[in-house]
Formats: C-alpha cells, sequence, structure tokens
C-alpha cells in the first residue's frame, strides 16, 4: 500500500479497509469493463472526515493504459457489483450533491447511483437506476 504524507491511502483493487468487502470482484487483471483486456482498479481515500473516495481504473493488457477516474465524494460505501447478469461490473455509488444542505452529514440525502462503463467511459445506467414508483396507498 502507498500512504500519502497528508495521511491519505492508496490500494491496489478497491479494498479500502475490508478484506471481504464486495470489491474483491475487482481483483488484478479481472475485465471489469467488458472489452476483454484485463482491469486494475486503484483505490484512494483522501483522508478527510468523510471524503473524498476516488477510483482510479486502467487496462494492462498489451499496453498499459488509464480508463477512467471515478469521484465517489462521500462515497466509502461505493464498491464494483454485476448488476444486470452480463459478467460486467457496474460502479454503485452515491449522489452527494446535496451532503450538508440544511441537515448534518448524516442526514444528508444521497441517492443511489451506478455508472456503466460504455463509449470509452463510465456513463449513468439509468435502466438499473429505475425504481417502481411509490404506492399510493401508504
Amino acid at each position: 500500500m502507498y500512504q500519502k504524507s497528508a495521511g491519505g491511502k492508496f490500494k491496489i483493487d478497491t479494498r479500502l479497509e475490508e478484506e471481504d468487502s464486495p470489491n474483491a470482484l475487482t481483483e488484478m487483471g479481472k475485465n471489469i469493463t467488458g472489452n476483454g483486456i484485463p482491469n486494475l482498479v486503484i483505490s484512494e481515500w483522501t483522508g478527510g472526515a468523510h471524503c473524498c473516495s476516488n477510483f482510479y481504473i486502467f487496462e494492462i493488457g498489451a499496453r498499459f493504459r488509464f480508463l477512467a477516474k471515478i469521484e465517489a465524494g462521500h462515497g466509502d460505501m461505493s464498491h464494483f457489483a454485476n448488476l444486470d447478469g452480463d459478467g460486467n461490473l457496474e460502479f454503485v455509488g452515491a449522489d452527494w450533491t446535496f451532503a450538508y444542505w440544511r441537515t448534518s452529514f448524516a442526514e444528508s440525502p444521497a441517492p443511489e447511483i451506478i455508472l456503466r462503463f460504455a463509449a470509452g467511459g463510465y456513463r449513468l445506467a439509468e435502466d438499473l437506476m429505475r425504481k417502481p414508483a411509490v404506492s399510493r396507498q401508504n
């Protein structure tokens, strides 16, 4: 592990704290994007009270290539998962736009977001984020 002098941490794969994390799915060399090229995920925690987590995704095939940086903000629970059963991993995080907005951090609204690797980058997977309408009976 590499540790920055300011107290942050970098780790190969995305298991920042727990070895049994769901991010064990991102072991080095696994193809997570679906393009057939092995990947490397490096996670970063900047050392703040709630912030910030970043994820750097690289291709490690015939040539080493940076693909994307996902800024997860306060998202220490962010992770990769195969949500649609296609074998590729989607990124599951939260939208922290309203962190501390008119409330404490613990009560801040942070709706779940899901990103999918498509067209050379991570994009919103709107089809996986749709939820059924709330029942009027409740």
